[in-house]
């Protein structure tokens, strides 16, 4: 059982009164008496009532004096400390005058992109403006960083200015507050920002739906065309929607998607990413919407779009006019061809006219069982050409 000291300390001081995290304090006190050996006192700090049912030890000696660092503690005026010591355990009165623990206010800020119609998250568009507003309670120095590709990297003060993005991707702007009340600085406060551009570049290994209705797939980057529709149950698509299109998003997971004006989106997930042009039918509101005056797809590294005809176009060899036969066709997926090398190679393009196989062979005996029922192109190349054939495949 734990008792109140008779004979360890006589009134003690601590210098100073007055505290930040990080400060030095001194405690001297005297002792009397006789102790185990082997004993050692500890300064305690109370909690920021005044009380010890929770404490946190500061340091300790053999002698009648700690040096002690003060710790992050919340700010209060009725700290307490007292000495502590281990054999016997036994514990002295406190320093009875109230401690005043000082901290920096804890920064906080909001932004919103300047005309940009949004909802939910925190996104802009490339080369727009964004406002930054200070509101942390207190008072103090704001010291602000607005992350990569800003127009102003660093800000000193409170107020900043419009903030411009030069380039695309998420950003993580922050604020820390600078001698608020004890010197150093208080933590950051971040938030997460993305810039988004409308006029998106399409990744070249894009997917082309050009016709019909196409369900799922592996391919995670795709291009919609006016009349063809997308459905998909995977949340990590990227989807790029003509006027004529359709996109349907059947999963808890969000995709992100460009839409422009006269496209249609049947979205069920609120985690979905939509930038979206005005007059673009877009089925329920997700945590990521953004408005574009116009939008324009970036077709440079594409080389294959919506108006070609990317079975033929593609190729680039002269069409042989030797006879080839394909059979049987339509098939299961097992089939011969008569009349090539004994080496040639195949290579097969989807009905959107992208290739999803090409091999060399040494057999004319080919297993595409693997395919999904559908219309396909095979390229066929061997020493007299190249010859194309239409197959369908029937499951």
């Amino acid at each position: 059982m734990s008792q109140q000291c008779s004979h360890l300390l006589k009134p003690f001081t601590v210098s100073p009164q007055i505290f930040c995290r990080g400060n030095k304090v001194s405690v001297n006190f005297e002792t009397s008496g006789t102790f185990n050996l082997g004993n050692g006192f500890v300064a305690q700090l109370s909690n920021e009532n005044g009380e010890f049912t929770s404490f946190t030890n500061l340091g300790s000696t053999t002698g009648s004096s700690i040096e002690a660092t003060i710790p992050d503690r919340p700010q209060s005026s009725k700290y307490k400390i007292r000495i502590v010591s281990s054999a016997p355990y036994s514990f002295a009165l406190d320093n009875s005058t109230g401690l005043t623990m000082r901290s920096n206010p804890v920064p906080t800020f909001t932004l919103q992109p300047d005309g940009q119609i949004v909802q939910f998250k925190n996104v802009a568009l490339l080369g727009g403006n964004v406002i930054y507003k200070n509101t942390t309670s207190g008072t103090g120095q704001c010291e602000w960083n607005f992350g990569a590709g800003a127009s102003i990297a660093t800000f000193s003060g409170c107020n900043p200015p419009p903030v411009t993005y030069s380039t695309i991707g998420e950003k993580i702007p922050s604020l820390r507050i600078v001698d608020g009340g004890c010197s150093g600085s208080s933590v950051d406060h971040t938030q997460l920002l993305e810039i988004n551009t409308c006029n998106p570049k399409i990744p070249a290994e894009v997917t082309v739906i050009r016709t019909g209705e196409v369900l799922d797939g592996p391919a995670k980057v795709i291009l919609i065309c006016p009349g063809a529709t997308y459905t998909t149950r995977d949340g990590s698509k990227q989807v790029y929607i003509e006027t004529g299109a359709t996109f349907n998003s059947f999963t808890s997971f969000g995709s992100k998607s460009f839409s422009r004006k006269g496209s249609v989106s049947n979205i069920s997930s609120e985690y979905s990413e939509v930038i979206y042009e005005d007059g673009a039918s877009i089925s329920r509101t997700v945590n990521h919407m953004l408005l574009c005056p116009t939008i324009e797809f970036d077709y440079s590294l594409v080389k294959c779009r919506c108006n070609q005809d990317c079975n033929l176009t593609s190729l680039n060899e002269a069409v042989s006019n030797k006879d080839l036969s394909v059979f049987p066709n339509p098939t299961e997926g097992n089939i011969l061809i008569n009349g090539v090398d004994e080496s040639f190679k195949v290579a097969i393009h989807n009905a959107q006219g992208n290739l999803i196989f090409q091999e060399m062979f040494n057999t004319n005996s080919i297993d595409l069982t693997n395919l999904a029922a559908g219309f396909y192109t095979l390229k066929i190349t061997d020493s007299n050409g190249v010859k194309m054939e239409k197959l369908v495949i029937n499951k």
